[in-house]
């Protein structure tokens, strides 16, 4: 761990344990808490798979809360490399743009016979 991190406490004041040795995780032991301090958030699931989980020594002085290199950008994901999905699916060309067109009316339709 560099120098200068090693010691600190997590900034998010709901956690206690140690700063991410590696500092694209800026003064957080992980992604998840971050973005759990960032947003107030009270998921249940307060860790990401990346954070090491190792308790702060009592009297350990918090980090500055400097936000990741990369922070989540899903919230709620559930893993440190959650990738962000884009909202539609179709190779970025959006179905509810596109109008459309009724080939026939209610009334125009032929009667549905039922079962066969």
């Amino acid at each position: 761990m560099p120098v200068g991190r090693a010691g600190l406490m997590c900034a998010n004041p709901r956690c206690w344990f140690l700063v991410h040795e590696k500092e694209i995780f800026g003064g957080y032991c992980c992604k998840k808490c971050h973005w759990r301090h960032a947003c107030s958030s009270k998921s249940k699931k307060h860790h990401g798979a990346q954070c090491m989980q190792c308790e702060a020594p009592e009297g350990a002085p918090r980090a500055p809360a400097v936000p990741p290199a990369e922070p989540l950008k899903n919230a709620g994901g559930d893993d440190d490399a959650a990738p962000e999905v884009p909202a539609n699916q179709n190779d970025g060309h959006s179905l509810a743009a596109t109008p459309v067109t009724p080939i026939a009316t209610a009334s125009q339709q032929p009667a549905w016979p039922g079962p066969e």
